[in-house]
């Protein structure tokens, strides 16, 4: 639950805004410990209200924003959805010979495809064939459906499916740098980001469309850093390895690139602590 107190004026350009986290509901809202954060701290996130428990964790969201360039904004990299078919189009057998492959959004693992599910040509006959053409690349898969418990479920696409609208599709031209992307979306870095700077915790259904997930602030430097987590993400999609102990040296690498310190990676640590289920840790 979320209380707003609202003052109709125009804010001035030092004005604070007081934000308190109701830990135990029997304390007097008055005894809850309070963070001030600068109302115009919200302009560069698009006037979204970000729910801090610390001015570290604002400081924290900043420097991630302010060292990446958003994702919607690089070169070669085309994010959208899925096709919309009615459900009775799909099915879980190949019941005829001109049935294709196709992956929904519960299709979709942390770095494999679990499921594959099929449609009839025919039931594709209304969208446009470059439409098709553009889904049948070689692409980041991911479910459109978003959870902080279980943060970003997604893999890789080498052979070119096609997808519902459950899916978001990110086709990108170059593999190493999908590899290398596919890496940042499962650090924990990037979703606090995206738990925390886009979607302010929420716990609700929340989509990961391209007006979201490509404000995702993204630093691609051909280093060492760069080449190590290709190496890595392609170790999990090759070998099927545990992803999780590889989780935690993709973390390492990106609280590098990222430049965070040891204390801003802490609080990022346990505030994903909170975030995620047990099931989802690493």
């Amino acid at each position: 639950q979320i209380i707003l107190i609202l003052k109709k004026e125009t804010p001035a350009k030092d004005h604070v805004v007081e934000i308190k986290t109701i830990t135990d509901p029997r304390i007097p809202i008055e005894q809850h410990t309070s963070t001030y954060v600068k109302q115009n701290y919200f302009d560069e996130f698009r006037r979204r209200i970000i729910l801090c428990e610390s001015v570290d964790c604002y400081s924290i969201l900043q420097k991630i924003k302010n060292i990446g360039v958003p994702f919607k904004e690089m070169e070669e990299i085309d994010i959208f959805r899925g096709l919309t078919l009615e459900a009775k189009a799909i099915h879980q057998d190949k019941h005829k010979e001109t049935d294709i492959e196709i992956i929904k959004g519960k299709s979709i693992s942390k770095f494999y495809i679990k499921s594959l599910y099929y449609v009839n040509q025919q039931d594709l006959q209304k969208f446009n064939p470059n439409k098709l053409k553009k889904i049948m690349n070689r692409k980041i898969i991911l479910q459109n459906i978003f959870s902080p418990e279980a943060g970003i479920i997604a893999t890789y696409d080498h052979i070119g499916f096609l997808t519902l609208d459950t899916v978001t599709n990110i086709v990108i031209q170059d593999d190493a740098v999908a590899k290398y992307l596919l890496g940042l979306l499962h650090s924990k870095l990037m979703n606090f980001y995206i738990a925390v700077a886009l979607f302010s915790k929420g716990r609700l259904t929340m989509h990961l469309d391209k007006s979201y997930i490509g404000e995702m602030p993204v630093v691609i430097l051909r280093n060492h850093y760069f080449t190590h987590v290709v190496e890595l993400v392609e170790k999990i999609l090759n070998d099927k390895v545990c992803y999780k102990e590889v989780l935690k040296e993709i973390d390492r690498i990106f609280y590098a690139q990222y430049g965070l310190t040891d204390k801003e990676i802490q609080i990022i640590e346990v505030e994903m602590s909170k975030l995620l289920s047990k099931q989802s840790r690493w």
